[in-house]
């Protein structure tokens, strides 16, 4: 601001005191507001509705985060700020962030990884349960086994492992906070992640308050009355058990962990492999399993006593249970695979009718009534066919009948041939003949002729004689 001078002023006024703007802190949030929240990029012109400070050359300054706890970043534009473009830029961080994937695989472990697979974050947990199809990857959310950024699970929403042995989930906690959980499936609750010593988890369940023998379920007590049961699960979730007729053992087993069991041996091998010991189950009939020792190499041949029909296994390290599996004789749309379960869900499912062996399951079952649309053509072309190979007989009936008449007319054409040619040689040597006898008729005709004439001229000569010695003697 400068002095300025007029004639008609008086010099000696003062000039009035300068103008002092009182600006707010933070005054920038009133040009950019919430323009920039929840945005990835941004750019703004820096402009307002009214000045705070005319007159003066104003700067723009700020500051801001891309991501809770993020690096902060810093725009500085000196003065004059106005009219020109301040630009807030998080790309970088989104795609960071937006490329990230959240894995859960068979052997536990889940893990974070960037945009590049870089992993950034992992549980480092590696326990797993029983390998069950419903918590597979393909029957999760998102039928994977990662969420990618942008993706949520609800409480009970699941992400599976590949084999259904582990999975991650969302639960509510009784003081109502959310979290995500790595859960797996085991048989008896057996939990691996327990000492072996944890009271009432392995051993057996009593009335001794020192055993802990109290345990509470979600769905409430279960029975163990349905152990050992074998049932399909149908496109609806319905139970249909599979009668015992249509069961029989295998040659198969799976583990049922580290476990031993007193009593119902069948028999007993000492210095005994794994193979061996399967091998010796498989070749007696009343064999359900056994328990093989791998401290002294000892396997026990059990009989239909054993687990599950006998809750009473205890946990041992140095040994392990293997129940004999079971082949079924269903439909040949039905799978034979039998993956084991746990009783709340064995006894949450609704009842059917039972398994038979006609009965079609999943791809058999949904093409049923195609089949019998399939099976009414083919008994259609079935008889189509029989028609068909009834006339080829008749054309073949009539074929042969045409080929013995031909060989006969064959037979007949050669025989009259064989005349034909006789004939003609005898029609040639008839020629023959006959020439030479019109050529001995010629010759005795010319003999005939010559005769003839010779006759006429003698007698001529005779009659001249004659009429000569007339003449004479007269």
């Amino acid at each position: 601001m400068g002095n300025k001078h007029s004639d008609n002023k008086d010099d000696s006024t003062p000039d009035p005191p300068p103008v002092r703007w009182s600006v707010a802190s933070n005054n920038w949030i009133t040009i950019t507001g919430n323009a920039v929240n929840n945005k990835t990029n941004a750019s703004l012109l820096i402009t307002g509705t009214t000045d705070p400070a005319r007159g003066c050359t104003k700067a723009y300054t700020a500051s801001y985060t891309c991501m809770p706890g993020g690096n902060t970043k810093t725009i500085n534009i000196a003065g004059e700020a106005g009219g020109h473009t301040a630009t807030f830029n998080c790309d970088n961080e989104r795609a960071t962030c937006m490329g990230g994937k959240l894995t859960i695989t068979d052997d536990g472990n889940l893990t974070f990884t960037n945009e590049k697979g870089e992993t950034i974050w992992q549980s480092n947990t590696h326990v797993t349960g029983l390998q069950t199809l419903e918590f597979s990857a393909t029957k999760s959310k998102y039928g994977r086994n990662y969420l990618k950024t942008g993706e949520y699970l609800r409480p009970g929403e699941i992400i599976g492992s590949p084999s259904g042995n582990c999975y991650i989930t969302v639960i509510i906690k009784d003081d109502n906070t959310i979290s995500m959980i790595i859960g797996y499936r085991t048989l008896a609750c057996n939990n691996p992640e327990k000492p072996v010593k944890a009271l009432g988890e392995y051993g057996y369940v009593t009335s001794n308050s020192n055993t802990q023998p109290i345990y509470s379920m979600k769905n409430g007590p279960q029975s163990s009355e349905f152990k050992g049961q074998l049932a399909y699960s149908d496109n609806n979730n319905t139970k249909r058990v599979y009668p015992e007729h249509m069961q029989k053992k295998g040659a198969d087993f799976f583990s049922l962990g580290n476990f031993t069991q007193e009593g119902n041996n069948i028999k007993t091998i000492d210095n005994s492999n794994l193979d061996q010991c399967k091998s010796a189950c498989n070749s007696l009939e009343e064999c359900h399993g056994f328990i093989y020792h791998n401290d002294d190499k000892t396997c026990n041949i059990k009989d239909s006593g054993m687990y599950p029909n006998n809750l009473n296994r205890v946990h041992n390290e140095a040994s392990e249970m293997y129940i004999r599996q079971i082949d079924l004789t269903n439909s040949a749309s039905c799978s034979k695979q039998i993956i084991p379960t746990t009783s709340n869900i064995f006894v949450n499912r609704v009842s059917g009718n039972n398994m038979t062996a006609s009965t079609l399951c999943q791809l058999g079952e949904a093409t049923a009534e195609q089949s019998s649309i399939v099976a009414m053509r083919e008994k259609d072309l079935e008889s189509t066919l029989t028609d068909v190979n009834r006339n080829i007989n008749t054309l073949n009936v009539q074929s042969a009948t045409l080929d013995s008449g031909l060989s006969e007319s064959v037979n007949q054409l050669q025989k009259d041939s064989a005349k034909f040619k006789h004939n003609i040689t005898n029609i040639k040597k008839t020629t023959k003949q006959l020439v030479s006898v019109n050529a001995m008729d010629d010759s005795a005709t010319l003999d005939m002729i010559s005769t003839n004439m010779q006759f006429m001229i003698w007698t001529s000569f005779a009659a001249v004689a004659v009429i000569g010695c007339i003449k004479a003697t007269r």
